[in-house]
């Protein structure tokens, strides 16, 4: 998607995201999260934050009181 300021850059997204795992279990790197004791329990839709990659300075936080 393209950035609706600066129409050059892409709008990347910035969510976090809600895991389940063994308490004795500290790695959540790219391959470690696709071990079967790690369970995605949700993402935080609700305070993601949108941004342009071009630095134009967009973005919106959702769930941002103003």
């Amino acid at each position: 998607m393209k950035c609706p300021k600066c129409k050059i850059g892409n709008i990347w997204q910035q969510v976090s995201v809600h895991v389940a795992c063994p308490a004795d279990y500290f790695s959540l790197s790219k391959k470690g999260i696709r071990k079967k004791c790690v369970k995605i329990m949700g993402v935080g839709w609700d305070t993601a934050t949108w941004y342009c990659n071009e630095g134009c300075g967009y973005y919106l936080r959702l769930g941002e009181n103003k």
